[in-house]
This record gives structure tokens, C-alpha cells and sequence, in this order.
């Protein structure tokens, strides 16, 4: 996964509340990817200081600035300070109202208690509208021309459900409503200002909320066609487009990310579409390289040649084994798997392999090695290693090395 965006953003400067994780975070390395200067808030120190060390190993040379402040969105001293503190930077450009809550507490209007009302709008109506106005105020004292406030939203504004979170789906419509007349406001100012509808996604904010409850769960996945929760990564796409010139036309939209489950009537059957991994979860600057051969001089006979393996991983062969710096960057994470090279660079019995867990975050590769061709052991960062030709020892050396 390259650290490397196209500049979209540019020169711009952001405020991302909610920063800490989730669409947040995932926006954060986005944008810093894309060369924003990001100003990441939340109300958690450590959690911050957490999502700021990995949007500075996903992205280790940003172009522009990355940093962290406190920011409790209920409280409007909060987020005028936090919007003042890219002042030096030049002004606000974009902001991103995200921060949300969606407590474990909140049911239909009978069982909702008022105090868990009243902390969600807070939060969700009164966070987005404190926000919306500093960051107004902010352009207009630095005579901006254009700005972009992205307001997160959900689904949940836009349809029913027999699952009930009354305070949370009252605070979103509320949100979509401001956004709109928001937009009519500033537009000729070139003040842009759009809602991002996503659906529930996989992140910690759902997934608490929803608990071990399988039957709650069932009932939310069941209605999206892809037959899988959103990912975060999903959503931070959307939220660089809102941001960017590219979408310059594009102003008090409910702009709707749920995989097709606001228009979906009967879903399809079948196994859920495979979801994107969120840069969050993965490690890009950890790579790890095995390789598997019976024969180094066999491998070394055929450097220089690209050989694709199950089509999903591919290597630059050379150098006993070694895998080329061209191919680093792949999900954080390249298993390499060769087997013995015949003529014509064909396989004969693939060697390979083992079931590699990386951080738990699903990366992983599985298939069989045959005990009697088990010979060598080649690291991108090792010398050759005799192992024992058992499958656990072989497996266990490959631990080792990791």
C-alpha cells in the first residue's frame, strides 16, 4: 500500500474531529496521503496519540502537517479553539464534522431515557453546528473563497428502522436538515457544505453499540445487498472527494455510501462481497518476505523473472530469493512462495506455505507444504537456514523469523 497520494488536497488545511478512529482516522491518512495539513481532534489523549502514530507509519513523509488537540464537540469554547489552531497554518480550508455518538441506551421513545437524548444531540446536532460556524467564521477571516464542511449523517436519516435508536436517527435528520439550508447559505460565499450518508460500517462505534447480540446484528447485515457491513476505508474515499476541487459542483447532497442498501428491496443470496481493509488495520511499513525452495541455485538460475503465485502475490526473483524492492508495499504484508523452477519457468509441485496471522487483521495465506521438499528457508532479511523437514518445525521457523 503505497504512502503516496496525488496531491488532491494540496495546500489544504483540515479539522477532522472524531479523529481517533473509525472514519476519522481513515480520513486522516487519506488526507495526509493526499497532502492536506490535518489537525486531528477527539476527546481522548491516549487514543489520539494512538491514531496519530499510525497515520504517521502509514504516511511517514506527508507533505504536509500532522497533529492532535482535544476536542469535546458539546462544548462551543472546544471547538473554537480547535479551529483557531490552524490559523497559523493559513486558515481553514476543510472541515469534517464527525465526531458522533450512538449509545448503548438509546431505544424507541418510550425506553430512551432523556438523558441519553440529550447527550447524543449534544454531540451529533450541536457538535456539526458549532462546528459548521467556526469553521465559516474561520474562512471568512482569512478571505477564503472556497471551502468544503463535510457533516456526517447516516442511512438512518433517510429510511426507518423496527431496530430502534431514536435519539441517534433524530440527530441525524437534524443533521441532513442543517446541511442543506447550510449550503443554500454559503454557497455564494463558496462555502460548500455536504452530508455523508454512510451505512452502518464496520467500525468501533457499531460494533460496540451492537455487542454479541448475533439477532441485532442479522437484522442490520441482512438488508445489504453485498451481504457485509461498510468499511471505514469506504467512506474516507468519499470524505476526500467532498473535500477536494474535484467535486466543486457538489453542494448540499446527502451524499449516500451504503453498498446499494437504501435502494435494495430482496437481497441476493450467496457469501458477502469481500470488504476493502481499512489502513488502519494494516502495518505498511512491515514487510515480510519468505520464500520456500528446494533448490537456491534453481532460483537464482531465473532472477529477473516476475512469477505470479495463486495470481494474488508476485515477486521479483533474484538474488537467492530475495524479493525486489519494486514489489514492497502490497497490504504491508508479501508472502512470497516459490517452488522448483523447471524449464520454461513452469511450476512443478508448489512447496509451500503456511497460515501466516498478521496482527490478527485477516492477512493471511494458507496452503500445503510437502514435508520431503522442505529445504531451505530464505528471509529478505536472513541468510539461509536448515530446517528440520516437518511441517510445525517449518511453520515454527517461519515464526521465529517474524
Amino acid at each position: 500500500m503505497s504512502s503516496e497520494g496525488r496531491g488532491r488536497l494540496a495546500g489544504k488545511n483540515a479539522v477532522i474531529t472524531g479523529a481517533a478512529g473509525g472514519i476519522g482516522l481513515e480520513t486522516s491518512i487519506l488526507f495526509a496521503r493526499e497532502g492536506a495539513s490535518v489537525l486531528m481532534c477527539d476527546i481522548s489523549k491516549p487514543a489520539l496519540e494512538k491514531a496519530l502514530a499510525k497515520v504517521k507509519e502509514i504516511v511517514p513523509n506527508a507533505a504536509g502537517k500532522i497533529e492532535t488537540t482535544i476536542c469535546d464537540v458539546s462544548k462551543e469554547a472546544d471547538v473554537a479553539a480547535t479551529v483557531e489552531k490552524v490559523d497559523p497554518w493559513g486558515g481553514l480550508d476543510v472541515m469534517f464534522n464527525n465526531a458522533g455518538i450512538m449509545h448503548a441506551d438509546d431505544a424507541d421513545a418510550i425506553d430512551t431515557p432523556e438523558k441519553i437524548w440529550d447527550l447524543t444531540h449534544n454531540i451529533n446536532v450541536k457538535g456539526v453546528w458549532f462546528g459548521s460556524k467556526h469553521a465559516v467564521q474561520a474562512l471568512r477571516k482569512h478571505n477564503k473563497t472556497k471551502g468544503s464542511i463535510i457533516n456526517t449523517a447516516s442511512v438512518v436519516a433517510l429510511v426507518g428502522a423496527a431496530t430502534p435508536q431514536l435519539a441517534y436517527t433524530a440527530s441525524k435528520g437534524a443533521v441532513l436538515a442543517m446541511t442543506r439550508e447550510l449550503a443554500i447559505v454559503h454557497a455564494r460565499e463558496g462555502f460548500r457544505f455536504n452530508a455523508l450518508c454512510p451505512a452502518p460500517l464496520n467500525t468501533p462505534l457499531l460494533q460496540d453499540w451492537l455487542g454479541d447480540d448475533k439477532a441485532k446484528r442479522q437484522r442490520r447485515e441482512i438488508h445489504f445487498p453485498t451481504g457485509r457491513f461498510g468499511e471505514a476505508i469506504e467512506q474516507a474515499h468519499a470524505v476526500v472527494f467532498l473535500a477536494s476541487d474535484e467535486s466543486s459542483f457538489v453542494n448540499g447532497t446527502d451524499f449516500v455510501v451504503d453498498g446499494g442498501m437504501t435502494k435494495a428491496y430482496v437481497t441476493p443470496e450467496g457469501p458477502p462481497a469481500p470488504a476493502p481493509t481499512n489502513l488502519a488495520n494494516i502495518r505498511p511499513r512491515l514487510f515480510i518476505y519468505l520464500a520456500v525452495s528446494v533448490s537456491v541455485q534453481r532460483i537464482k538460475s531465473v532472477r529477473g523473472n516476475v512469477i505470479a503465485v495463486y495470481g494474488i502475490f508476485s515477486v521479483l526473483c533474484r538474488n537467492r530469493c530475495r524479493v525486489g524492492e519494486g514489489c514492497s508495499n502490497l497490504l504491508g504484508v508479501l508472502i512470497s512462495t516459490l517452488g522448483v523452477l523447471s524449464d520454461g519457468l513452469e511450476f512443478s509441485p508448489l512447496l509451500l506455505a503456511s497460515l501466516l496471522e498478521f496482527l490478527g487483521d485477516g492477512i493471511a495465506l494458507l496452503s500445503l507444504l510437502p514435508e520431503e521438499d522442505t529445504r531451505d528457508l530464505c528471509c529478505a532479511d536472513a541468510e539461509e537456514e536448515e530446517v528440520d523437514g516437518s511441517k510445525a518445525t517449518w511453520i515454527q521457523s517461519a515464526f521465529d523469523h517474524i
